[in-house]
């Protein structure tokens, strides 16, 4: 399967101009590929009102994706999936995460997603798990607000190799340039984690806080951008 980049990765980047003895990156813009053209239908960025035990909230469930596709690209065999949940996750609100692959077959569930607030929380494939062959994936996050009616969001996510000059590039860089390079290069779930860690590990400071908002913004996930990071 062909997966075209946004654009080839240049030494001059839009994502963030890196400039000869800049400590800091002044901003991060995600590049958008060109949308897949067949396999899964468009995605659900967003959960459904409220019901049963899910109460109304400012902001619904949501995934962090680009809105338009709700697609994105990795180049990792494990990746980790990134949703805002607008409340706690209990045995009696579970959650429940699963993803398929090109032909409608299970590669992973679970149940075990649990959370004592509101805020993003992140979904990465455990160690035991296969690696994820090239291709593409489906995955749902469903919220089990009322019997046989839970709250849903739902995407899709293409594994690809990761380009040669672009892993080059990589090495020679500090975590948060690395972050530019794969939002310049239009692989989504890559600068998405990647960012997502470091402003984590990182809260209080104005260079990951601004690559971060600034990520986000350019998706139209800017409402996010200041919704705790649950570890």
């Amino acid at each position: 399967m062909k997966i075209h980049l946004a654009r080839s990765i240049a030494p001059v980047l839009t994502a963030a101009v890196l400039l000869a003895g800049s400590p800091a990156i002044a901003s991060v813009q995600f590049i958008p590929p060109p949308p897949p053209d067949q396999g899964y239908p468009p995605g659900s960025l967003r959960g459904g009102a409220s019901r049963g035990d899910c109460p109304p909230t400012a902001t619904p469930l949501t995934a962090l994706a680009p809105a338009e596709s709700v697609w994105g690209l990795t180049t990792r065999d494990r990746p980790t999936f990134w949703f805002y949940v607008p409340y706690s996750l209990t045995d009696d609100r579970p959650a429940t995460f699963v993803l398929l692959d090109s032909d409608r077959n299970y590669v992973y569930q679970t149940s075990s997603i649990r959370s004592t607030q509101a805020g993003i929380i992140k979904i990465t494939l455990p160690p035991d798990l296969p690696p994820l062959a090239v291709g593409r994936y489906q995955w749902t996050l469903m919220i089990q607000c009322e019997v046989d009616n839970p709250v849903f969001t739902q995407g899709s996510i293409d594994r690809i190799a990761l380009p040669a000059d672009l892993r080059d590039r990589l090495a020679q860089s500090s975590p948060a340039e690395q972050g530019a390079l794969f939002a310049d290069a239009g692989i989504w779930y890559d600068a998405l984690t990647t960012l997502a860690e470091l402003h984590s590990a990182n809260p209080t400071d104005r260079t990951t806080t601004s690559n971060w908002h600034s990520f986000l913004q350019s998706v139209g996930l800017s409402d996010l951008a200041d919704q705790p990071l649950i570890d």
